[in-house]
């Protein structure tokens, strides 16, 4: 599984599957599956005693990761996507159409840096250092 794409049509063919409850009799394995009408109804057995690692963080995984989640997960990054594309086109759409203002602060900022007085005290006057004197 590499995109999204195969993430979501995975998540929208399990919707009907509810990972809702954990049953545990003993310390493993551990049962996940749902609860309907005070009944439990097993849907997988989780057992990873075998690889000396405790069942219960990866079922409570499958209880939170349910379809529904990893789908409403998936509309929002859509949702973030799409607002970053239009952020990014918006910004791009503001600095191309200040072109002409970049340019005169760049000829201003350049004046700026050739006529430059420093005065006794430290202080940098803008119309003199512009040239403009009174």
């Amino acid at each position: 599984m590499t995109t999204n794409e195969q993430l979501k049509a995975l998540a929208e063919a399990a919707k009907g599957w509810k990972f809702d409850h954990i049953q545990q009799c003993d310390d493993e394995p551990i049962e996940v599956g749902q609860m309907s009408d005070g009944e439990f109804y097993q849907i997988a057995t989780i057992d990873c005693e075998q690889y000396g690692e405790s069942s219960r963080p990866l079922a409570e995984y499958l209880v939170q990761a349910s379809p529904e989640r990893i789908l409403a997960l998936i509309a929002e990054n859509e949702r973030i996507r799409k607002a970053n594309d239009t952020l990014k086109t918006e910004v791009s759409d503001v600095y191309a159409s200040n072109t002409g203002y970049r340019l005169e602060l760049e000829r201003v900022r350049g004046l700026i840096r050739q006529h430059l007085i420093h005065h006794e005290h430290g202080c940098v006057y803008l119309d003199e250092a512009l040239g403009e004197t009174k």
